[in-house]
C-alpha cells in the first residue's frame, strides 16, 4: 500500500483548491517498470478510462543501478509503458514520479557502485534516470526526490522517513504537495494539512514545492 495513503493527500488538496480529482492505484510492492509492462491488470487499468494523467513509478533502487542494467531494463520497459498510455488515450499525460533515496543509501549495492553508498550519490542516480525517463518520453517529472533533497538540505532536523526507505506523514505530505503542483500547476500555499505537521513545517514543505516544481516548471516538463 501506498504509504499513509498519499494519493488521497493529493486528492485533498485539489478538493480544497475547487478540483475535484477522481484517481485509482495500482501499485503492487517492490514492483519494477519492467514487471508492469508485463502486466495485463494494468492494462486493464490503463484502459478503463480517459485518465489525465497516468503516473509511473520504478521500484525504489533498480532506476539507481548500473546503466547498462537502467538501459536494459527500465528505459524500454518506460518505453513501452508510455505507448500502452498513449495508444488507450492520446490525450493522457505520462508522469515519472521521480522518487526519493533511501535515508542513508543503499550500502548493500554500493560494492558494485560507490556512490549508493551515500544518500546524496543515491538521489543523484535516480534523478539522473528519471530525468532520462521524462525526455525521452516527451513526459512530466513530479520531482519529489528534488525537493526531497532540498529539504534534507535545508532543514535536516524535518524528519521525513518512517524507516530507511518509507516516507513518514510529513514526508507522504511533502510528496503530495509536488503531485498537487505538478497536475495543477497551482501552489499549495494555505491548503490544509494535517495538523501533526504543525504550521510552520507545513508551510515551510509548501514553499519549498512551489520553489522546486513551480519555479522551474520548464525543467520537469
Amino acid at each position: 500500500p501506498i504509504s499513509n495513503d498519499m494519493p488521497r493527500m493529493v486528492a485533498n488538496l485539489a478538493k480544497s483548491a475547487g478540483h475535484q480529482m477522481v484517481f485509482e492505484v495500482y501499485a503492487p510492492g517492490g514492483r519494477t517498470l519492467l514487471q508492469h509492462s508485463r502486466d495485463p491488470k494494468l492494462v486493464e487499468k490503463i484502459n478503463q478510462q480517459a485518465w489525465d494523467f497516468v503516473v509511473l513509478q520504478d521500484q525504489s533502487q533498480v532506476p539507481a543501478f548500473n546503466q547498462t542494467q537502467v538501459a536494459r531494463d527500465v528505459y524500454p520497459a518506460a518505453r513501452s509503458l508510455r505507448q500502452r498510455i498513449k495508444q488507450a488515450h492520446p490525450q493522457s499525460t505520462v508522469v515519472f514520479f521521480g522518487t526519493m533515496a533511501r535515508r542513508n543509501g543503499d550500502p548493500d549495492n554500493a560494492r558494485d557502485i560507490p556512490a549508493l553508498g551515500t544518500y546524496a550519490g543515491m538521489q543523484e542516480r535516480l534523478n539522473q534516470s528519471y530525468m532520462s525517463m521524462t525526455q525521452e518520453n516527451r513526459a512530466l517529472l513530479a520531482p519529489v526526490g528534488y525537493a526531497w533533497e532540498q529539504v534534507r538540505r535545508q532543514n535536516p532536523q524535518i524528519a521525513l522517513y518512517s524507516d530507511d526507505t518509507h516516507p513518514n506523514l510529513t514526508g507522504s505530505y511533502l510528496i503530495a504537495c509536488v503531485f498537487f503542483a505538478t497536475f495543477f500547476q497551482e501552489s499549495a500555499q494555505g491548503l490544509p494539512a494535517p495538523a501533526q505537521l504543525g504550521d510552520v513545517t507545513a508551510g515551510y514543505l509548501q514553499a519549498v514545492v512551489d520553489e522546486v516544481v513551480l519555479k522551474n516548471a520548464a525543467a520537469w516538463d
